[in-house]
């Protein structure tokens, strides 16, 4: 338990973070006209290239554009079946739990993470995952207590 509360702690001091104020706009590493599977492969190159140099802020990015292109871009539950099938159990979850907490946000707010990665996001229980969702949405919509 000690765990997920402090994984919790600190993924929602991330979604807090302020700084910095101004963040340089990220698009997606693909080209927006290319074909959907191009995309995807592009989407999974970018986040094993990432992952393999270490950096943790543009892995999380391309983890949520992976989780925005599923959740977004595929149109049909098949196509996402398809998709998510060539994906391990580790990305095809944290990839759509990265894009529904940073999706108020966007981009711009995993930039200015300081604690959160895969790893910590796929430690949250279920509870605290929902929870963290909808405090996303307090904080952006400036409701939090």
């Amino acid at each position: 338990m000690a765990n997920t509360v402090n994984a919790h702690q600190k993924i929602l001091e991330d979604l807090y973070q302020i700084f910095p104020i101004e963040v340089a706009p990220i698009m997606p590493p693909y080209n927006e006209e290319a074909t959907m599977d191009s995309k995807f492969e592009t989407l999974k190159e970018a986040i094993r290239r990432l992952k393999r140099l270490g950096d943790r802020r543009l892995h999380l990015v391309n983890a949520f554009f992976l989780g925005q292109f599923l959740e977004k871009k595929v149109k049909t539950n098949a196509l996402r079946s398809h998709y998510t099938q060539q994906l391990t159990p580790h990305y095809r979850i944290t990839s759509q739990q990265v894009y529904y907490l940073f999706e108020a946000f966007g981009v711009s707010q995993v930039m200015r993470t300081v604690n959160t990665t895969l790893t910590l996001v796929r430690k949250l229980n279920q509870e605290e995952y929902q929870d963290l969702v909808m405090r996303s949405m307090e904080i952006f919509n400036g409701v939090e207590n």
